[in-house]
């Protein structure tokens, strides 16, 4: 049995193993993520840049952890 998943841009994907559905899931999740904090990078005198900077660290470091996918990175 396999998993069938619609990314952002209408695009369909099919995969075989379920796991490999959930981690491609997770990284669209992700990606959605950096893409919504990107401003905060520019806006240095923001009172919770050094959390956002820390947020954005964990969501490109999360693939690589053993938590991944199955707990996401907290703001």
């Amino acid at each position: 049995m396999g998993i069938i998943i619609r990314n952002n841009s209408g695009e369909i994907r099919s995969f075989l193993n379920i796991e490999d559905g959930l981690a491609y899931e997770a990284k669209l999740w992700r990606d959605e993520e950096l893409k919504s904090t990107d401003y905060i990078v520019y806006v240095t005198d923001h009172p919770q840049h050094s959390d956002y900077m820390a947020y954005r660290v964990a969501l490109r470091d999360w693939p690589s952890t053993d938590d991944f996918p199955s707990t996401k990175p907290t703001l």
